[in-house]
């Protein structure tokens, strides 16, 4: 397995946020349209967050593990990687009781990844994405 490979297949809540970064970008466009600002200039970077915010995730490979997020990637080989534990999301777990996957590298903080879980969700997919890594550390 060279390539890189999801944790946790596309849901509809990605494919809806990539639709809607798309879709303000053409309402900006639209709003600019009769003014001297050229449309692409609006265009273009929303179209690189949409289709960041669509490849947003964890993905795992041979090499070792790798989180994206919409301005951002942080890859991690596995020999870099400590342990894979399951916290509440910070200040925000207060109001959601969101659990999130975090990763620990050797050297360095702990930070957050985009997998999270929410008390009334279906937990299968979730606990699919932490059985896979834990089976890699």
């Amino acid at each position: 397995m060279s390539m890189w490979r999801s944790v946790r297949p596309a849901g509809p809540a990605r494919v809806l946020g990539a639709t809607s970064f798309g879709a303000i970008a053409l309402i900006i466009a639209f709003l600019l349209w009769d003014n001297e600002v050229p449309t692409a200039v609006v265009l273009l970077p929303a179209a690189f967050l949409a289709l960041r915010h669509a490849r947003c995730g964890v993905y795992v490979s041979d090499h070792g593990v790798r989180v994206r997020r919409v301005l951002r990637t942080r890859t991690l080989r596995w020999a870099e990687l400590y342990a894979v534990t399951s916290r509440p999301d910070g200040l925000r777990a207060l109001r959601t009781r969101r659990t999130v996957l975090w990763l620990e590298p050797l050297r360095g903080n702990p930070f957050p990844t985009p997998l999270s879980h929410r008390p009334n969700s279906d937990r299968t997919a979730y606990d699919r994405a932490v059985a896979l890594l834990h089976t890699r550390v």
